[in-house]
């Protein structure tokens, strides 16, 4: 908000300079020509300056929000899941697993390699899993992902800097 009213401002000054000045040069055409053009490229350079810190302070801004939006969010589907993958069921941990790449989705653009390399992860254990005919391995594997699923949560929940 105050960046833009710095930029009317600026442009508004700006403005007053080059008019104030054709106000006080008449008579000396080509010093006037050369200072008008001087004060018109600054002029132009200061708007464009202006504009671009502008939009850069703007999406600075916007990725801020989105972390913090990821760290929030993170924190309530943590409430929602289980504390531990002990303490769920084989569908639940799967289900953990799954809300976390749907999270970490939703999110790629601000994780995109906690995303890919997560991605990538649970797809080549859900992948041999669903060859494995031992229960008992197939089950401590799924909580295994589950816990691992949790700590990718946790880790964006409390500090955001994964």
């Amino acid at each position: 908000m105050i960046e833009n009213i710095l930029l009317i401002l600026g442009a508004i000054g700006s403005i007053a300079s080059i008019i104030g000045f054709f106000a006080a040069i008449k008579d000396q055409k080509k010093l006037s020509k050369s200072l008008f053009g001087i004060i018109l490229v600054l002029s132009v350079i200061t708007i464009i300056i202006s504009v671009k810190y502008k939009n850069l302070s703007d999406e600075i801004l916007n990725v801020q929000n989105r972390r913090e939006s990821a760290k929030l969010e993170a924190s309530k589907l943590l409430q929602k899941l289980p504390s531990s993958s002990t303490f769920g069921s084989t569908g639940e941990n799967q289900g953990t697993i799954y809300a976390v790449l749907s999270f970490l989705e939703s999110y790629k653009d601000l994780f995109p390699e906690t995303y890919k390399s997560y991605k990538t992860n649970v797809t080549n254990k859900i992948n041999i899993l669903d060859k494995t005919t031992d229960q008992e391995y197939y089950e401590k594997q799924i909580d295994i992902a589950g816990d691992t699923a949790l700590q990718y949560l946790r880790s964006i929940s409390e500090d955001n800097k994964y």
